[in-house]
């Protein structure tokens, strides 16, 4: 069994309704070449300048934080000790930033932003997914068939905006050795997902602000 892990909104293990952090400080313009909206997985240089989110008043703060601001978008936030366990299994998949998070006056370290580096698309059960070739924005569309991972490749290439393809019903191969995996053109944009033994790491080491979503194999 995998799940796919995203931040929770409960307000008794957040503090809040909604986001933790919505707003940022913004050191550079959004338009400069150095502001991290420009880059999207790809390696980020250290020069290339993260904003600071800044946490309400009233958040508390969790292992995986919500965090919303320009240039976060399909970027992770969490602690020093998720770092930690997630590191151990995500290979050469992600790079790990450090970031500096404000809470009414004080700034706090001890926080990571992911950046993607590589996906994992190859690890879906094709002939058991739901793929959908959808026309952006109407956001309609109709499932292709795709065997394979091959298959989804060749159809990817061959589909020219304002089509895009959608794994609307994802199922992961069964006989997965990884424990940690990525995926994109999912709902949100991307995906990540950790196996059964992973999930029982993060748990027993006490980490909090997760929601797990399991997700079917076969």
């Amino acid at each position: 069994m995998f799940y796919r892990i995203r931040p929770i909104f409960d307000e008794k293990i957040t503090g809040i309704n909604g986001s933790q952090a919505e707003t940022a400080l913004n050191p550079v313009d959004f338009d400069d070449p150095l502001h991290i909206r420009k880059w999207n997985f790809k390696y980020i240089p250290d020069y290339v300048v993260i904003p600071i989110p800044k946490v309400k008043a009233k958040a508390k703060f969790t292992d995986l934080m919500s965090v919303s601001f320009t240039g976060s978008s399909f970027k992770l936030t969490i602690s020093d000790k998720l770092k930690v366990i997630i590191e151990k299994y995500s290979r050469d998949k992600l790079q790990y930033l450090p970031i500096t998070v404000q809470h009414k006056e004080k700034k706090r370290k001890g926080y990571w932003l992911t950046n993607i580096l590589d996906f994992d698309n190859d690890k879906i059960n094709y002939l058991k997914a739901e793929i959908v070739k959808r026309n952006y924005p109407l956001n309609n569309g109709f499932i292709i068939d795709v065997n394979n991972y091959s298959e989804y490749q060749k159809q990817k290439s061959l589909t020219e905006y304002p089509y895009s393809l959608y794994v609307r019903k994802i199922v992961l191969m069964s006989d997965l050795l990884e424990n940690f995996i990525v995926l994109d053109n999912v709902y949100g944009g991307v995906g990540y997902y950790v196996s059964e033994k992973l999930k029982a790491e993060i748990e027993e080491a006490g980490c909090t602000g997760i929601e797990f979503e399991p997700v079917e194999q076969g």
